[in-house]
């Protein structure tokens, strides 16, 4: 909980030449008291330039991704992100979930599930979103993201204003980027995909769409996008979750392979 996490903060600023963390907290009940605990602890880590964030299935709110926004516009340093914060009540109430998997911290010690307990948000989803993709444009080294924001409500426009930042991220060379279950029409879908295939000259890009209740002809469109990218960067695009492709494959309509 956010107790737990705050100790952990604490510890975090001790290290003063840290480069590399990994946080592996889902479920555990950590809230906006924690989260914003363990922001102003990454503040003071210059040096980092691995971070991995695994904070699904947390009562978070919109506060907490903004409190998370706040931390990675102050690591001048971070080439490399993974931020997961998968039904996190970004967008819509937090949906409780279990997982039979174990709950481990990856640093100093373990920390026990509790119950669920959301606040009431803070911040608009476009406030809380635009936080976040305002931090990465910030992130001048950073050359490789992987996202997943999906179980978040995040809607058409949420979308089309995250498609708009990652855009702007000017070294990002590869992104993963998990959306699913977003209620994310076709109009924020190829907002989304359009704003990618004009942004950074990207070799890896993986996207993730599923039950956002899009179809075949959906992708279609998304994947005529897509071909621009992989025409101009000689990029690896994979789109999983639509209707109409292979899913878990290289090759075939929806996971095309270009070559170099």
């Amino acid at each position: 909980g956010d107790e737990g996490l705050t100790s952990i903060a604490q510890e975090i600023c001790k290290m003063r030449h840290l480069t590399s963390l990994h946080l592996q907290l889902e479920a555990n009940n950590v809230g906006q008291d924690g989260l914003q605990a363990l922001s102003d602890a990454l503040c003071k880590a210059q040096q980092l330039t691995h971070l991995s964030l695994k904070l699904d299935l947390n009562p978070l709110g919109r506060s907490g991704l903004v409190a998370i926004s706040a931390a990675l516009r102050s690591l001048p340093a971070l080439n490399t992100l993974e931020l997961r914060l998968e039904n996190c009540g970004l967008g819509s109430k937090l949906r409780i979930r279990r997982s039979a998997a174990s709950r481990r911290l990856l640093l100093t010690s373990y920390l026990c599930p509790g119950s669920y307990k959301p606040s009431a948000p803070k911040h608009s989803e476009a406030s809380a979103i635009q936080a976040l993709v305002s931090a990465l444009t910030k992130a001048r080294k950073l050359t490789d993201l992987t996202l997943n924001l999906g179980s978040n409500g995040l809607g058409a426009d949420g979308a089309e204003e995250l498609g708009k930042g990652l855009s702007q991220v000017r070294l990002l060379d590869k992104l993963k980027l998990y959306l699913s279950e977003n209620n994310i029409n076709a109009e924020g879908a190829t907002a989304l995909v359009g704003q990618l295939a004009q942004g950074s000259r990207l070799s890896e890009l993986i996207l993730h769409l599923g039950a956002n209740g899009l179809v075949a002809a959906d992708r279609e469109s998304i994947e005529a996008q897509l071909a621009d990218v992989k025409r101009r960067d000689s990029a690896v695009v994979k789109l999983f979750g639509l209707p109409g492709g292979h899913a878990n494959s290289g090759s075939g309509p929806g996971c095309a392979r270009a070559s170099s």
